[in-house]
């Protein structure tokens, strides 16, 4: 086991933490633009964690971060990432789903393809549509969505599958297309933080059939 690259790993996601609950004390961003920070800059740092880690210690991390996640929120340790109206169960799934993944793909590329989609798109989706999607607002299942966030998800799910189709060769620009659309779908229809479960799996399930 490389304890030295479990340390880095573990000491960057805190320094995550704690640059987000400084910009939360400082006023610089609301609940869930913190919680979206968090989202983002820990998801891009655990897509490239098969690069220096293996399956057995993201699998390790994976449950030290569902457990931590889960005792920060109840003792509201750090309101960055619980400070949120309405209920959500998002930190604990995207914690999960780290480890998950590990168990139904050992592809470095898929996995990174799933996380980002998980992090990036999906934070990138509610920033955007939060600040620039007032005005194009509809509802899910009793939960409010907007058409400029689901099209920041869309595009950003372009870019990534995009990419990794050119990487690997083995993606067609009609499975691109479509392979966004039904996880922009996946991405609205998972209420209350289930959307870090499905479109990470979905996606795994995808690339790993093509």
């Amino acid at each position: 086991m490389h304890y030295h690259n479990l340390i880095l790993a573990g000491s960057i996601g805190l320094l995550t933490l704690l640059v987000a609950e400084y910009g939360y004390i400082k006023k610089w961003w609301h609940g869930e633009g913190a919680r979206k920070f968090v989202h983002i800059v820990v998801g891009v740092q655990v897509a490239l964690w098969p690069l220096y880690l293996d399956w057995f210690e993201i699998r390790l991390i994976s449950i030290a971060l569902t457990v931590g996640f889960i005792v920060c929120m109840r003792l509201m340790v750090f309101q960055s990432i619980g400070a949120v109206e309405r209920l959500s169960y998002g930190e604990v799934l995207f914690a999960l789903a780290i480890g998950g993944l590990t168990l139904i793909t050992h592809s470095p590329a898929i996995y990174a393809a799933a996380i980002l989609h998980l992090s990036v798109a999906d934070g990138l989706a509610a920033l955007i549509g939060t600040r620039f999607g007032k005005k194009t607002r509809y509802r899910v299942f009793g939960h409010t969505k907007s058409i400029v966030g689901s099209g920041a998800f869309f595009i950003t799910s372009l870019l990534i599958l995009s990419v990794y189709g050119y990487v690997s060769g083995a993606v067609s620009l009609s499975w691109v297309m479509g392979g966004a659309f039904v996880a922009t779908i996946l991405e609205n229809i998972g209420i209350y933080g289930i959307d870090n479960i499905i479109v990470p799996l979905y996606i795994v399930g995808l690339l790993s059939i093509l």
